[in-house]
Order: structure tokens, then sequence, then C-alpha cells
């Protein structure tokens, strides 16, 4: 059930992800999430790397085994993409500055495709990447 800042809890009682929420003012927009796992599921840490978002395009340095990547934008806004491909300052995902996120990393080909970054505005960033395998 949603209340009165857009939270959305899982359904008491239940396991599933069945969720309730409430529109807010009339808006569909869901304004912060809270999510509450039945089951915890132990990771590990698989490797770390901080990044210097600039002008040019980066791609992470993925190690081997893992499967997803916490991430941590700082300093400013960053365009990201996790097709292969080299973002620009106007296209790709923005990741605004300040944003904190477990990403699964994207698999093509049975391989691990490495996430690709570049600043979206005047100002260099800095991404923190936390590389985790779930087992």
């Amino acid at each position: 059930m949603a209340d009165d800042y857009g939270v959305i809890e899982p359904t008491p009682g239940t396991e599933s992800s069945k969720v309730r929420a409430r529109s807010l003012g009339g808006s569909p927009e869901v304004r912060a999430q809270r999510v509450d796992v039945a089951a915890w599921i132990p990771t590990i840490v698989a490797g770390f790397e901080d990044l210097t978002i600039s002008t040019t395009a980066v791609t992470q340095t993925v190690p081997s085994g893992a499967t997803h990547v916490l991430l941590g934008v700082n300093g400013a806004d960053v365009r990201m993409r996790d097709d292969g491909t080299n973002p620009t300052a106007s296209v790709g995902f923005t990741l605004k500055d300040g944003f904190m996120g477990e990403l699964a990393l994207p698999i093509v080909s049975g391989s691990v495709q490495p996430l690709k970054f570049i600043r979206a505005g005047g100002t260099d960033a800095e991404v923190s990447c936390s590389y985790r395998k779930y087992v």
C-alpha cells in the first residue's frame, strides 16, 4: 500500500511481488519506492573500480564472474549505454548526480557486456562500480 509519500510496500502476509499503489495527486508517477525482499540472497563482491567520466566514452572493466554492478554517480550527471555502443552527451540513459543503484550486467552472445559512460554536461563525474556475483 502507498503512503502519503508514494512509498510502495509489499502486500502484508504475501511472498509475491504484488504491490498496491495509490495515485499521487492524480499523477501515476511514483516518487519513491521501498522494496522488501522475502529471502536474503548472498552475494560475493567480485571487484571495484572508480571511473572518471569526461568527454570521451569510458568502458567498465568487468571482473570475471560478475553478473551485477552497484553504481554510484558523483559530481555530475552522466549518460550510459548497455548495448556496446558509445553514449554521447545527448544519447543514452541519464544517470543523475547522486544516483545509486544496482544493475544486472547485460549478456550478449553468452558474454557480459560492460556498460559505457560519458558526461552529460560540462562537468566531469565519477562513477563508482562495485561488481557483484550472486551465489
